[in-house]
């Protein structure tokens, strides 16, 4: 696990995993449309996306280098 928190991939996935659900929940409960578009759950959701893959490739690093 401490190689875990060494890594930056981590944090990153860690910030933007916090930052996605918040956007999301945000999204889903008040929708405020901007030309028709839900900007709080699109940009939620990539966030998500985009932490998902941080996380998996500092998972996959650590299990690599153990």
């Amino acid at each position: 696990m401490q190689k875990l928190f060494e890594d930056l991939r981590a944090f990153i996935g860690a910030f933007f995993l916090i930052v996605g659900i918040i956007l999301t929940i945000t999204g889903i409960v008040h929708p405020e449309f901007v030309e028709g578009y839900n900007l709080n759950l699109i940009t939620g959701i990539c966030f998500l996306i985009f932490a998902s893959l941080a996380l998996m490739l500092a998972v996959y690093e650590k299990n690599k280098n153990s």
